[in-house]
Formats: structure tokens, C-alpha cells, sequence
């Protein structure tokens, strides 16, 4: 229990910055399969085990499907690194800092990677420390180690993919600002069919250059194209490698991210969101019928007439520029029904060890075939006599017992600290680049106030200002006939201190408070005809929240619209941050009401705010957490759960609670946030989780 407590404290950090919990059980599945892969294939090319292809054909092709696992992480690097991006191409917010991209990318990846090519090189592979192979060592340092045969898979199999991903990551932002250049181009509507176009451009040049770079450097190494084959050499070293550079797995992973964004995003209609959940059970089980299919494929193309329907010439042809795109496409698939299925669908993705197993993924991909040769090596001998399967079941157990713990260790003491350097360093280049007293403005456009004048007079370009409104009334979908209030919902007081009554939001945000809860209120009455009035009024407390208000504010992208003057701000941090999104929210929808009518209003509570109580109310711990215990502990043992400050760190401006909750002296749970009440929240909402999955066992 204590050790299970210590893991978990090690790894929470990690897991909840993910703010998506299935990708790290999805994570955790595609290494699982590489090394699946590993444990079958390593004792059949080392002739421990006698096995003909044709025997166990299925149960064959499944296991040398592991090795696409590799393909599962393209899928979801594309994922994750674009969305950014996506929400900046399409809701034209702030866009995102390519300096914290890059530095994050490198406290990631560098010091765990070359901390494991040094030692691997000093344990397993020392012949690397000589002058004859310092050429390849040198591939190996600069991720270059995919564009030649002598270390492709090499040294490390696994490590040239990490060369792959390296490179993605270095052009991927050069890719979206090329593609900001198109989109931005373009009216609101169409951006979303634009940046899917761009996606699918780089999709095609991935298969291409897999077609092409194949016919040149596998079929056809001395013919040419258009320049001498020695410069050709130089472009197909950066452009294909030895296999190719798997742009287009990267692509489907970015068609998805932009899905999801698009999709969950509070200006688009819920119909779309519900379409998709409803479609969920078909995306899975055609992702699954493709994955089949594309198994028996590629099991086919390395061991020819095992299943006789892929013989086909055809089939023979299109598979090395097309295998790839297959592959991911099927993944794909099934990652998109994951994101928006039903929560027993989700389920096994989210078992806590399956996702810690995801947490720690990149140093077990790196660290488990050294390891596994190591053990094969030293026990083998041991295991002679024993039959193919048990020497699997073993190998697996070696994989549980040895090999996941010392890279959980690897991970806490060499990647999460990268991590956390990382982000020090962010924050601190971050607050080097602000100018204390200046008026804090958060979109590409900027204009000063005369403080002393009023809050309305600008001393910049009002044409900036007045496309800027444009930009703001194309996001919330409606014009404004009186565009001053438009621009009085989103001022902060501390631009017009002397005139805040007239010129600033704070009266807006009273009237669209009380509006948005009797909508609210009545929806839920309609919505929810068999709950109590109890039950009631904690939805209607969850959802009226300056929590959820602020996760819509900053969905809408309404921070990057908010005029304020941090000089007069005592402070400003993450949290004024969500204050500030959830109070423009409110005056938003005042002035919608007072310029449009109660119609209009409505309607956009509708579309932003109606879908967070379905959300709500289907995650039923997040809904009075509190009450919740409360009611079993009293049940259980009479006493009420009481709630302690465990720890406090920060600044006295940006400080950090830990808040246990206990029942009598047992710790039931705790929870970290910037205030001691949304802590005692998480707390509460941990304890029910734990005392939920005691139930079940």
C-alpha cells in the first residue's frame, strides 16, 4: 500500500497534465506491443526457438504485429503536438510559442535519450567507443541514425524511431506556420476544410516520398532524378532515410487532433459532438476490421503464401507505400472512437496501471531490448528444456519484475527532472519577456488606453481595435449593433478606474450571471425530472461555478480578447487567468441580452454552456464531490470527513495547497490546487474514486 502510494505520488503530476486520460492507456498499449513483438522475434532470430511460419499462422501474425506499435505512436505524437495549433489555426487564438515548443521537446527527449545511448554504449555495446565507428556514433548523436543501413536498428532497434519523432518535431512548426499562412487566409467558416486540405498534402507527400524513395534507394540505387545521383543521395537522406520519414502516420494523427478540437470546441453545435459518440461503436469496429486485415497483410509480405487472399501482384506492390497509411488510418479509427465513445469503452485505457505504464512509456521503449537481450543471454542456459511458451511467460514476468521498475526509476530520476527544468526554464524566460506596467493585451493587434481619460480612448490604430471586435463577433457567431458594449464586456476595471461603472464589464457580468443561471436552472428542471431538489442544486452549483465558466471562457477563446492593465492588478497568475474567462463569459452574455435579446442570449447559453451540464452530469464524482462523501462517511462510521492543509508551497501571490481529507486518522484522499477549497474538492472527489474501485474489488 505505501509503495503503491509512492507511485502514485511520483507519477500524478505526469498523468493529470494530460488532459486527456485514455491517450496514456493507449500509449502504454502501443509499447506493450513493440515489446510483445520483441520477446516473440528475439528467440526466433537467435534459433532458441524452431518455428515455421506456416505453423500457428494467426496466432503468428498477431504477434509480428507489435512491431507496428511504433505506428501507434506516430499516430499519437501527431495528436498531441498539433492540437496546440490546431485551436490557434482555427479560432485564430494566441498563437502558440514556438520557443516553448522547442525547449519542451528538448528537456523531454535529450537528457533521458543521451543518458541511455551513453550507458547502453558502456554496457552492451563498447565496440562504439572505437575510432571506426565514431562515423555512426555520430548519426546516432545528431538523430540521424534512420538514414543509413549501418545504424538502422542498429545499437538500439528501437532507437531509430526516436530519430523519426525527433525530426517530426523539429519541422512541425515550421509545417503549421506554413499552413497559418493559408488558413488565416481564409473566412471562419471554411478554415476548418482548409487545414484539412493542408493535412492531407502533407499525408500524400509522405506516401510519395515512401514510393519514391523505395524505387530509389531499394529498387533502383543508381538511377537519378533531374540532378546527379550523388546530390540525390544528400535529398533522400533527409527525405526518406532507410524506410522513410512516416509523414502521413503524423498526418492522420493531426486529422484527428483537428477533429477533436473542432468537435469539442463550446462554439460548435452539440449535434455534432453527440453524432460523433453515437458513431463511436462503428469507428471502433472498423478500426479493428482494418487492423485485422492489415495484420494477415503484413504477415503475408514477410512470409509469402502463409494467407493466400493478399498473393495478389497488386497487393505485393502497393504494400511499402502504403502499409504505413494503413496502419495508422486503422489506429486512427479506433483512437477516434475512444475520444468520443461511451465510458465503457474507454474503460480499460483508463486503468491507472495501464496509464502509468504510459507515463513511463518513452524510457521502457528505450530501455526493454538491451535489457531483455540481457536476460536471454544470462538465463537461457537456465531455460533449455523448457517449452516456446513458458520461456514466453517468463520473459514476460522478467519484463514485470525488473524491467518496468528500473525504468519507473529511470523516469523519476532523469526524465521528470528534464521535465521540470523544462518548465522552470519556460516560466522563467516567460517573465523576462514581460514588461511590468504595460497593458497586458493577448492577441497579435495592440493598443494603448489614456488611463487618466477613460477607458475608451485609444491612443493606437482604432482600425486594429475594430478588427479585433470583427474577430470577437465572428467567435461568439453574432454582430453587435451597439459594438461598445461588445468592447465593454471584455475590459477589465483596472483599465478605467475612474469610469469602471460606465466602461467596464463588472455590471455585464452581474446581468449575465443571473441569466445564465435561470437557464441553466430551467434546463436542468427539464432535463433532469426524476432528481431531488438536492440533486439539483449541486449540478446547478457545479455548473454555475467560476471553474466551469472558466473552462468555457478559455474554449471560446475569449482570454486572447481581454483588455486589462496589469500594473493595477495586485497579482496576476493562472488564476486570474481563469477569473478573468469566466467573468468576460458573464458580461458576454449581458450584453448579448441588452444588444440582441433574450433569444440570441439564450441561444448562445445553449450552444456554450448546456453542454458542460451533460458533461457534468454524467461525471457524477465531479458533481458536489464533497456532499457525496460526506453522506457514506457519515453512513459508514457517524463522524463527518474533515480536511486538513497537508502542505503549502509557491509565492504569497501564486500560492499551492495540498488538502487532505480524513476519516477519523485514515487518509481518504487528497487533492493539489491554487486554492484550499478546490483542493478539499479534488480530495474528496480522489476519496470517492478509491473507495468506488474498493467496492468492485
Amino acid at each position: 500500500m505505501v509503495i503503491g502510494q509512492q507511485i502514485q505520488t511520483k507519477l500524478e503530476d505526469s498523468t493529470k497534465k494530460n488532459t486527456i486520460p485514455i491517450l496514456d492507456g493507449v500509449r502504454a498499449f502501443a509499447c506493450l506491443i513493440v515489446i510483445c513483438f520483441h520477446i516473440y522475434r528475439i528467440p526466433l532470430d537467435l534459433g532458441i526457438w524452431d518455428s515455421q511460419p506456416a505453423n500457428h499462422s494467426l496466432l503468428n501474425s498477431f504477434l509480428y504485429f507489435g512491431q507496428y506499435g511504433v505506428i501507434l505512436f506516430f499516430v499519437l505524437s501527431g495528436f498531441l503536438l498539433f492540437m496546440p495549433f490546431a485551436r490557434a489555426l482555427l479560432f485564430e487564438k494566441k498563437w502558440p510559442s514556438i520557443r516553448q515548443f522547442y525547449t519542451r521537446r528538448i528537456f523531454r527527449i535529450l537528457p533521458a535519450y543521451y543518458l541511455s545511448l551513453i550507458l547502453i554504449i558502456l554496457l552492451f555495446q563498447q565496440q562504439y567507443l572505437q575510432p571506426q565507428h565514431w562515423k555512426e556514433l555520430g548519426l546516432f548523436l545528431t538523430f540521424l541514425m534512420d538514414s543509413s543501413h549501418a545504424t538502422f536498428k542498429q545499437l538500439n532497434a528501437p532507437f531509430w524511431t526516436l530519430a523519426i519523432e525527433w525530426q517530426y518535431y523539429m519541422i512541425l512548426p515550421l509545417l503549421v506556420l506554413g499552413m497559418r499562412l493559408i488558413v488565416w487566409h481564409v473566412n471562419q467558416g471554411s478554415r476548418l476544410y482548409t487545414t484539412a486540405a493542408c493535412i492531407l498534402v502533407l499525408i500524400a507527400w509522405g506516401i510519395l516520398s515512401r514510393y519514391f524513395g523505395s524505387y530509389y534507394v531499394d529498387q533502383h540505387p543508381s538511377e537519378t532524378l533531374l540532378v546527379p545521383r550523388s546530390v540525390l543521395n544528400v535529398i533522400l537522406v533527409f527525405t526518406y532515410g532507410v524506410s522513410g520519414k512516416y509523414l502521413e502516420d503524423f498526418g492522420v494523427g493531426m486529422l484527428l487532433s483537428l477533429c477533436f478540437v473542432y468537435a469539442q470546441h463550446p462554439s460548435v453545435s452539440p449535434k455534432l459532438r453527440t453524432a460523433l459518440q453515437k458513431l463511436s461503436f462503428w469507428f471502433w469496429g472498423a478500426g479493428l476490421l482494418c487492423l485485422i486485415i492489415m495484420i494477415l497483410w503484413s504477415y503475408n509480405q514477410r512470409f509469402m503464401n502463409i494467407w493466400a487472399l493478399f498473393n495478389h501482384p497488386l497487393f505485393v506492390k502497393l504494400y511499402n507505400p502504403f502499409n504505413g497509411f494503413c496502419f495508422s488510418l486503422s489506429f486512427g479509427l479506433c483512437i477516434l472512437a475512444l475520444l468520443f465513445g461511451p465510458d465503457r469503452l474507454k474503460l480499460p485505457f483508463e486503468w491507472t496501471p495501464l496509464r502509468y505504464i504510459g507515463v513511463i512509456s518513452f524510457s521502457l521503449y528505450m530501455w526493454h531490448l538491451p535489457l531483455l537481450l540481457m536476460f536471454i543471454q544470462w538465463g537461457q542456459p537456465l531455460l533449455k528444456d523448457w517449452q516456446p511458451a513458458q520461456e514466453f511467460g517468463i520473459y514476460w514476468l522478467w519484463v514485470i519484475v525488473a524491467i518496468i521498475p528500473f525504468c519507473f526509476l529511470f523516469f523519476v530520476w532523469v526524465e521528470k527532472p528534464g521535465m521540470k527544468f523544462g518548465e522552470r526554464f519556460n516560466r522563467q524566460r516567460g517573465r523576462v519577456a514581460e514588461k511590468p506596467g504595460a497593458p497586458y493585451f493577448l492577441k497579435p493587434y495592440s493598443f494603448k488606453i489614456g488611463y487618466n481619460k477613460g477607458c475608451m480612448e485609444e491612443t493606437g490604430n482604432r482600425q486594429k481595435t475594430e478588427d479585433s471586435l470583427t474577430s470577437l463577433e465572428a467567435l461568439l457567431q453574432v454582430t453587435f449593433q451597439d459594438r461598445s458594449l461588445l468592447q465593454r464586456a471584455v475590459t477589465h476595471h483596472s483599465c478605467c478606474s475612474e469610469t469602471a461603472v460606465r466602461d467596464s464589464y463588472d455590471t455585464l457580468e452581474f446581468l449575465g450571471d443571473a441569466i445564465i443561471s435561470a437557464h441553466v436552472v430551467e434546463y436542468i428542471y427539464r432535463t433532469f425530472p426524476d432528481a431531488s431538489e438536492g440533486e439539483m442544486t449541486a449540478l446547478k452549483s457545479e455548473v454555475v461555478s467560476r471553474r466551469v465558466f472558466a473552462i468555457i471562457g478559455q474554449q471560446l477563446g475569449l482570454f486572447s480578447f481581454i483588455r486589462v492593465d496589469i500594473a493595477n492588478l495586485r497579482t496576476f497568475n493562472e488564476r486570474s487567468r481563469d477569473s478573468l474567462c469566466a467573468d468576460v463569459l458573464e458580461a458576454v452574455v449581458g450584453a448579448l441580452h441588452i444588444d440582441q435579446g433574450p433569444d440570441v442570449a439564450r441561444a448562445f447559453v445553449e450552444r456554450t454552456v448546456f453542454p458542460m451540464i451533460e458533461l457534468v452530469s454524467r461525471q457524477t464524482l465531479d458533481t458536489n464531490p464533497k456532499g457525496r462523501l460526506q453522506k457514506i462517511v457519515l453512513q459508514r462510521s457517524g463522524i463527518l470527513p474533515r480536511y486538513r492543509v497537508l502542505e503549502q508551497s509557491g509565492r504569497n501571490n501564486d500560492r499551492v495547497f495540498l488538502v487532505g481529507v480524513f476519516e477519523h486518522e485514515v487518509l481518504l484522499g487528497v487533492g493539489k490546487a491554487s486554492s484550499i477549497k478546490e483542493a478539499g474538492r479534488l480530495a474528496a472527489r480522489e476519496a470517492l474514486e478509491l473507495l468506488q474501485k474498493k467496492e468492485k474489488l
